[in-house]
């Protein structure tokens, strides 16, 4: 590791192993335990994320002298990175400490992109928690936005989906629906505070990555609602199923049919499926400032806030792209 990161005393960083995927996900649980109250990481996730990473330039584990793992660290993305970053016990120190850790790839990966290309490493936190925002503030980061958790719990079963007239709905079709699903997303939040920085085709590839080829992806949990008349798709709402609860991942509506109750039935929807499989739980995240006021349907479908996350960016190179 570079002589120029500060490192506390007795602790020694290096690259990770897939043999460590273990050891890493057991401190990510721990850190989650302490930090939100119980854990948010998979195994299988942290796995499938591990195997898209160069993990000898994008992961770290730092160690005592006595050998304890006492803290993880990864860096993902290109133009707009991200950073995880997990310590238990806690300590402010060995955090800074990989957060300039992670920086350093992310920095040489910045010099492959054009020069012109606005280069980002962001990292969410704990919003209860001042600590984590200050040291982040500290480095250089500004807090980019603030997004919550909105949770539904069902006792009985929710109340069924009411479609405006001219609607139906149906769930997707693997290897047939995926682009035009992305279609609707991509104009749904056409006015979403970052959709300038990625042209459709790479806004995509991340939508693929992230939503299509990974283990967790379901069609049966994407629901589409069309125009029964024309057949084009007038919003979605995608869905994911783990092990502890049902999560929604985008809803997403187009102009043209906003205002119809579109979006109040596909959440309604999902909720039924998932307490079909057994979920009495359903969560999903919204920017606190969504300029649909998404918030406020989701507290008309009868979810709360249960959570906020503070998401933090600094800007490693200025350029093309540079967000509020």
């Amino acid at each position: 590791m570079s002589t120029t990161t500060p490192l506390p005393p007795g602790i020694h960083i290096r690259a990770a192993t897939k043999a460590d995927l273990p050891a890493a996900f057991a401190l990510a649980v721990e850190f989650e335990t302490a930090e939100f109250g119980a854990p948010d990481t998979m195994l299988e996730d942290m796995r499938e994320e591990w195997e898209s990473l160069d993990l000898a330039a994008d992961a770290f584990l730092a160690h005592d002298d006595d050998g304890r793992l006492l803290g993880a660290a990864t860096v993902s993305g290109l133009d707009r990175m991200s950073a995880d970053i997990w310590v238990h016990p806690p300590s402010q120190a060995l955090e800074r400490s990989l957060l300039h850790v992670v920086e350093m790839p992310a920095v040489q990966r910045a010099a492959l992109l054009p020069e012109n290309k606005q280069v980002l490493l962001e990292r969410v936190v704990n919003g209860a928690n001042d600590a984590a925002g200050n040291l982040l503030r500290s480095n250089g980061y500004a807090l980019a936005r603030r997004h919550w958790r909105m949770t539904f719990e069902m006792d009985d079963p929710p109340a069924a989906p009411e479609w405006s007239e001219g609607i139906r709905v149906r769930s997707a079709v693997r290897d047939q629906d995926e682009r035009a699903v992305h279609r609707v997303i991509y104009d749904a939040f056409e006015d979403d505070w970052e959709r300038q920085r990625s042209s459709e085709e790479d806004a995509y590839e991340d939508f693929h990555t992230l939503m299509v080829a990974t283990y967790r992806y379901d069609p049966g949990l994407w629901w589409i609602a069309e125009d029964a008349e024309s057949g084009d798709m007038a919003g979605v709402a995608l869905g994911v199923d783990f092990p502890d609860m049902g999560w929604v991942r985008l809803v997403g509506v187009r102009r043209q049919w906003r205002r119809r109750g579109i979006a109040l039935a596909l959440l309604r929807q999902s909720f039924a499926e998932f307490y079909r499989r057994g979920h009495r739980i359903v969560s999903l995240g919204v920017d606190s400032e969504s300029p649909t006021r998404a918030n406020k349907l989701y507290e008309r479908a009868g979810m709360y806030m249960s959570q906020q996350l503070d998401q933090y960016r600094k800007v490693l190179r200025a350029g093309e792209g540079d967000a509020e």
